[in-house]
């Protein structure tokens, strides 16, 4: 009878032992999500696609996923980019970047501000069409440098759900559902010539992105 009671009480502390372990390291049930972005500048598509149980899509949190695909903060930054065309996620393009931020992230229509990176493709085109680096983008032609251009209509159409967080090394990122949303219009650069948003350019953007908190 002591015996049994003691394999009993061992079994149990096992259990508890488990449990424990299993919500501090929970690396065996670690959830994944699919994200992508299409980014489609006149004509010309960008374009990642992948899953989180390859890494993060972003290169500070996972160096061998460099590609970005990420919402960072709870004020609504999402950065969107390709560094590294012979990585698994590539599908299309060149190399850029974006940062879309959406101070009132809500669903439905959201007025953000939207500023690619410096260097690779988006440098190329704006030196091509004589625009001014920088710069943030602008839905309304004519205006002056420093008029504001957080006025682009970006439709978010599911705020997707924080992860579950486990800071006992490992790191772990429990995903769930990703940020979507997209733009699709006209939107226009600052000349060097005039200083006024007047280089009209057609882009299209379609993400969904991974929550980072």
């Amino acid at each position: 009878m002591k015996f049994k009671l003691l394999l009993l009480s061992f079994l149990t502390i096992l259990s508890a032992c488990k449990k424990a372990d299993s919500d501090t390291n929970p690396n065996t049930n670690a959830q994944n999500v699919d994200y992508e972005f299409t980014i489609t500048i006149n004509g010309l598509s960008h374009k990642i696609k992948g899953n989180t149980v390859n890494g993060i899509p972003y290169y500070i949190y996972s160096p061998n996923n460099p590609n970005n695909c990420i919402s960072s903060n709870p004020a609504g930054s999402v950065w969107l980019g390709i560094k590294d065309v012979s990585a698994s996620n590539y599908i299309s393009g060149q190399v850029l970047g974006c940062t879309i931020t959406l101070p009132n992230l809500a669903l439905g229509l959201n007025n953000a501000t939207l500023r690619f990176d410096l260097g690779g493709y988006w440098s190329n085109l704006t030196d091509s069409l004589g625009g001014v680096l920088g710069l943030d983008l602008s839905t309304t032609s004519g205006v002056s440098v420093g008029s504001g251009s957080s006025n682009i209509p970006f439709n978010i159409t599911d705020l997707g759900n924080a992860p579950t967080i486990y800071t006992n090394p490992p790191l772990v990122y429990n995903h769930k559902k990703t940020l979507k949303g997209n733009f699709n219009g006209i939107l226009y650069m600052v000349s060097k010539v005039s200083l006024k948003y007047d280089i009209p350019i057609n882009i299209s953007i379609d993400f969904k992105a991974v929550r980072m908190y």
